[in-house]
């Protein structure tokens, strides 16, 4: 009896194993067999139907966890009409662009409009880069998404309402184009949308390290007085953040600072009242 139900028990278990390694098997071939040139035809189709975009573009990276249920988070480079690189979150079982307020995507004309504005500045983001050696501002963020993304000009960031960023994009779908000087004074003060710290349509969100950096902490006003001496920045409304880090978390909040103002067509700034968000 005994070497009976020893018998069984070693059959449940030679059966146990085999079903945890085919699971174990399936798991892993739904990694292996996954490739992101999957993505690329919806992708492309939803970028020629929302913004007018026929170039090509590259895959930087992807996930596939879908065992786990998760939606694909891929990282693109676009090279026309703008340089840009552009986060988006694919949907696991559709395959369709999650895009809008409530999904983790990069809202895609922002991260246009911030290529159409470097390419088009070139004097602004020469003087920023002054400003990071001078201040010891980090040069590259070493937060993943930013890695993702080449760390291009980590800092630079666009925001704007919703209405004014529709009629603007059905403009780049027939023209093709994105000129930031006639824009960016006719764009008036939007609530940030993507992140607390976009509070001007177009943002410096510097960071600053506490333990690479001996220096002291610039305050974001010292930096505004900075680029009105340069006279580099056109109209429009622009802002300033300090965010410190790798630092004492209670040390960091004091240290950080922002900035809100506008630049009239002939120079003059003045300052914005700071938005609650970052009172």
């Amino acid at each position: 009896m005994k070497k009976v139900s020893k018998l069984v028990l070693i059959i449940l278990l030679i059966v146990s194993t085999l079903i945890f390694s085919g699971c174990s098997n399936s798991k892993t071939n739904s990694h292996s067999n996954f490739s992101k040139e999957v993505l690329r035809k919806p992708i492309k189709e939803y970028l020629i139907e929302n913004y007018g975009i026929t170039e090509n573009f590259k895959i930087l990276s992807t996930t596939n966890d879908s065992v786990n249920g998760l939606d694909h988070n891929t990282f693109i480079e676009l090279k026309k009409p703008y340089l840009a690189y552009i986060n988006l979150i694919i949907e696991r079982n559709s395959l369709d662009v999650i895009e809008g307020n409530d999904s983790a995507s990069d809202n895609i004309y922002f991260e246009l409009f911030k290529g159409a504005y470097i390419e088009q500045h070139p004097e602004v983001t020469d003087f920023s880069n002054h400003l990071i050696n001078k201040f010891g501002l980090a040069k590259r963020s070493d937060e993943p998404y930013f890695h993702k993304k080449r760390n291009y000009y980590y800092y630079l960031n666009v925001n704007m309402n919703e209405s004014q960023e529709q009629n603007l994009v059905e403009d780049l779908k027939k023209t093709r184009l994105i000129d930031t000087n006639k824009i960016l004074p006719a764009i008036g003060l939007s609530k940030p949308r993507e992140n607390i710290f976009h509070i001007g349509t177009i943002n410096f969100n510097y960071q600053f390290d506490l333990n690479k950096n001996k220096n002291k902490v610039p305050k974001a006003d010292e930096l505004m007085e900075e680029y009105k001496n340069s006279k580099v920045l056109s109209e429009g409304i622009y802002g300033i953040t300090i965010e410190t880090i790798n630092g004492d978390i209670w040390k960091e909040d004091e240290l950080n600072s922002n900035v809100l103002f506008k630049v009239n067509a002939s120079g003059e700034y003045s300052i914005i009242p700071t938005p609650k968000e970052l009172q």
